[in-house]
């Protein structure tokens, strides 16, 4: 009798062990979704922008998953202003869910002013069948969940691509990069107008170095060991004029012999 009542109390307090535990693991979620439900919702921008201001190398960001649904945001600093860059997109159904790498499918950006929002127009879809770009080619990389603090850092950039002083913004294409060069899917800020523009000319293409001097940039593709193509362009009026191009290509001649020629036009 003394054995059955002895069994009894221990399964008791197992049970009691067993439900204080899971109330314990049920608290610990539900204060981790309150917390990340807070970050969602109340994002002190006061504190972003003074932590963008003081290292300017510095980017705020945070992720959101939700079904097969993900939210990136970033928080970018140029010249001392904050710019609220929104990627959203769909998980790949065909990845395990461990990879929450995704495929971009609409971009929105805004400007940091008085501690609020204001959203800027931006162009996700090309103006006209001559200008082709396809937003979903943009794919956030996020192996394992260790790669995205990589694209945030090294594959979305805010560079002055037509010397007016403004941001203009560039997002890795990994679909289109290659041996021949790192493509970048870019956007020309216009200020007048509030807007982020697509350029199709360094959309295609591995942009290469700035001149602010000469108002130059260059663009460059490499299609084999000894075959490229440097194309010069001057910015005028907000408008890429080409001034020089300069190629690189392979010949041989009747011993069989390799040789590498460069070919420079000047326009």
């Amino acid at each position: 009798m003394k054995y059955f009542k002895t069994q009894k109390c221990l399964t008791r307090l197992l049970k009691t062990l067993f439900l204080i535990l899971t109330l314990f693991l049920t608290n610990c979620n539900s204060s981790k979704d309150q917390k990340n439900n807070i970050q969602e919702e109340k994002l002190d921008l006061e504190s972003i922008s003074e932590t963008l201001n003081k290292f300017g190398h510095r980017k705020y960001y945070y992720t959101k998953v939700k079904s097969d649904s993900i939210t990136l945001k970033v928080y970018l600093n140029y010249d001392k202003e904050i710019f609220e860059l929104i990627l959203k997109g769909e998980a790949d159904s065909q990845r395990e869910k461990w990879d929450s790498s995704f495929v971009v499918s609409n971009i929105i950006i805004s400007k940091v002013e008085n501690n609020s929002l204001k959203r800027l127009n931006f162009q996700n879809k090309p103006e006209s069948t001559s200008t082709y770009f396809n937003i979903s080619e943009l794919i956030v990389m996020n192996y394992k969940n260790k790669g995205i603090v990589d694209f945030i850092d090294n594959k979305i950039n805010f560079t002055d691509y037509n010397f007016d002083s403004l941001p203009d913004l560039g997002i890795y294409n990994l679909n289109a990069s290659g041996n021949g060069g790192d493509i970048y899917y870019t956007w020309l800020y216009d200020s007048e107008n509030e807007s982020f523009k697509f350029d199709s000319l360094l959309s295609n293409a591995s942009i290469g170095s700035t001149n602010l001097l000469e108002k130059t940039i260059s663009l460059h593709w490499k299609t084999g060991i000894c075959d490229d193509n440097t194309w010069i362009y001057k910015v005028e009026n907000d408008s890429f004029r080409l001034i020089k191009e300069i190629s690189h290509y392979s010949e041989t001649d009747s011993l069989g012999q390799f040789d590498c020629k460069e070919e420079i036009k000047n326009y």
